[in-house]
């Protein structure tokens, strides 16, 4: 009885937040995955949630970001990439660079002050160049217990709110001061990419019968992906969450090679739902005592010292290879931020045409984050 009120409780909470979404814009404002863990670290720290199924909660908790994975990624248009525009990609490798770089420094200042953090490392990489989803799937790859994962993630969401508020309001202006302005003239090379953005994030229709039906077709693929990741990864014993993870991400991009995969109507907004449901399981299990341990001010210090070490380092080389300041900070959004907030931080800077440049930068950094996260972990380990 418990299983079933325990799995129908984490299925049924980000279901109503996104409903909520999508009917209160200051809901929607606040976004699914901060109400999520908050709802998470209520119910788990007063005694909602009974103790003793921490091994099922860990259990389902992974078997929600493995379908999660394929799901986001099924709508990559990885052959459409190449034709961004130069600058867009410029962009790209080089907030890629600076965030890696800025880990790198920012672990050899804080080693000996957190434990296990070359897991933070990685995990620090996954969500700065990715968002939630990589920050998530590296938890489960580098086996991160809960109370850092949620210290981290924790930590990122506070210190991303703060540079949102800048980048909506004095940001253009203060970029415009050191980087060119942006150009118009590769407006048409970004709008190969308008038919399918409306479908990101978006779950408007969702019940729709013709959608719904491309949900069904998109889980089961995605089921399909995970048993056959498992198995890649069973063949490997002391890396086998590593290696399914990344055989995931692999074959979720592989799949979207395949048009009739990724023309699926809502696989994204159904992954990012998994998402939500993950960060409620995750955030329940929490220890909020965790958070005043000294070592939760270090993680916070490391986080703000690598969005602000590698913005200032992307501005630097930026300069140097003539971004413009819009793409510099659609970019950044896209890498942090993800997809959501793309169109709110296009409008604050009167830009449409960013936004579709800034969804794919977002898609990419979804593909890549994990492979990064992965390999900058274990090269730190």
């Amino acid at each position: 009885m418990i299983y079933i009120f325990l799995i129908l409780f984490y299925l049924g909470v980000p279901a109503v937040i996104v409903w909520l979404t999508l009917i209160n814009k200051t809901i929607d404002k606040i976004g699914a995955v901060v109400i999520s863990y908050a709802i998470g670290l209520l119910v788990g720290n007063i005694g909602v949630i009974p103790a003793g199924y921490e091994a099922f909660q860990e259990q389902f908790s992974g078997i929600v970001i493995a379908i999660a994975i394929p799901l986001v990624l099924f709508s990559s248009e990885i052959k459409k990439w190449i034709q961004l525009a130069k600058s867009t990609f410029i962009s790209l490798f080089l907030g890629l660079i600076s965030v890696i770089i800025v880990v790198y420094i920012g672990f050899f200042i804080f080693n000996g002050k957190i434990d296990e953090i070359w897991k933070i490392s990685g995990m620090l990489v996954g969500v700065y160049s990715g968002g939630t989803p990589n920050l998530a799937a590296l938890s489960a790859a580098l086996d991160v217990s809960d109370e850092i994962y949620i210290i981290t993630n924790t930590s990122d969401l506070v210190i991303s709110s703060i540079f949102l508020l800048f980048f909506i309001t004095v940001g253009k202006k203060t970029f415009e001061l050191f980087l060119p302005k942006f150009s118009f003239k590769d407006k048409e090379k970004l709008e190969v990419f308008q038919d399918n953005i409306s479908d990101y994030n978006d779950y408007s229709k969702f019940f729709n019968k013709q959608n719904f039906l491309h949900v069904i077709i998109g889980v089961f693929l995605a089921l399909v992906i995970v048993g056959m990741s498992v198995i890649v990864g069973s063949l490997f014993e002391q890396l086998s969450e590593v290696i399914t993870i990344l055989a995931l991400t692999t074959l979720g991009l592989a799949a979207s090679l395949m048009p009739k995969i990724r023309t699926l109507k809502k696989s994204f907004p159904t992954g990012m739902y998994l998402i939500y449901v993950f960060s409620l399981i995750i955030a329940s299990r929490a220890d909020f005592r965790a958070f005043f341990q000294i070592e939760t001010l270090n993680i916070f210090l490391y986080a703000l010292f690598v969005v602000l070490g590698s913005l200032i380092l992307h501005t630097l080389m930026s300069k140097i290879f003539k971004v413009d300041a819009d793409t510099l900070i659609i970019t950044t959004i896209a890498l942090v931020y993800s997809v959501p907030f793309i169109p709110v931080v296009a409008d604050a800077l009167k830009n449409k045409y960013i936004i579709i440049s800034g969804i794919v930068i977002a898609l990419i950094g979804y593909a890549v984050g994990n492979y990064l996260g992965v390999f900058v972990a274990y090269s730190l380990k």
